[in-house]
């Protein structure tokens, strides 16, 4: 019993540290407004924060969110029993439950984001020895790409490929798919967006008010 006790109380966290609602904070904070309500996305994601908002919040809920992804993993890995149960799936399993923290947030009436950075901040914390070359990919394209939905898709397909190459396990393989499968899934409406070109516009329009 204790160990379902231990086991409820840490994804109990996971979700609660995905649900902290930073671009909705930041916003409301400079300007008082709900981002929810703002913009054609209407939630509480970075890229809403940076179009709606500027620049510097939505580099500030970049960086928040990927921090909500990563905490979770970070902690179990140090402080999990090693005899609790298999470690690395818990790892795998508390990442997983920090996104939807942040898609369906409790503090929000479970209105949230579509969870790009706060699953890449798990899977780079789950998967730490390609965080350098991981890293390199996501420079090296965003300012090619500048599209958040695109550079997304081309993010979490190349990460099943990447863990595959380096002869990672099934389990590793497949869970990193579903994260993929979960971001296509919920950025469906992004996809429209991208391909009709107004993605793209918004965020440069959204720079070029800035600079």
């Amino acid at each position: 019993m204790k160990v379902y006790i231990y086991l409820f109380l840490i994804l109990f966290f996971s979700y609660l540290v995905g649900s902290f609602p930073s671009g909705y904070l930041f916003y409301k904070l400079k300007t008082g407004k709900d981002i929810r309500k703002e913009g054609k996305r209407k939630n509480i994601g970075a890229t809403n924060v940076l179009i709606e908002g500027g620049k510097i919040i939505g580099i500030l809920t970049l960086i928040f969110d990927i921090s909500k992804g990563a905490l979770p993993v970070i902690l179990v890995r140090k402080f999990c029993p090693d005899n609790l149960i298999q470690k690395d799936l818990l790892t795998v399993f508390s990442g997983l439950v920090s996104v939807l923290g942040h898609v369906f947030p409790i503090f929000l009436n479970f209105k949230g984001g579509k969870g790009l950075s706060t699953t890449l901040g798990a899977l780079l914390a789950i998967f730490p020895e390609i965080l350098i070359s991981y890293l390199f990919i996501f420079m090296v394209l965003t300012p090619i790409i500048k599209r958040p939905a695109l550079l997304g898709l081309i993010l979490f397909s190349i990460f099943p490929i990447i863990l595959y190459w380096k002869n990672y396990s099934t389990i590793y393989v497949g869970m990193s798919s579903l994260f993929a499968v979960i971001y296509i899934y919920l950025s469906l409406d992004h996809f429209q967006s991208m391909l009709k070109g107004e993605e793209y516009k918004e965020i440069m329009k959204s720079f070029e008010k800035l600079t």
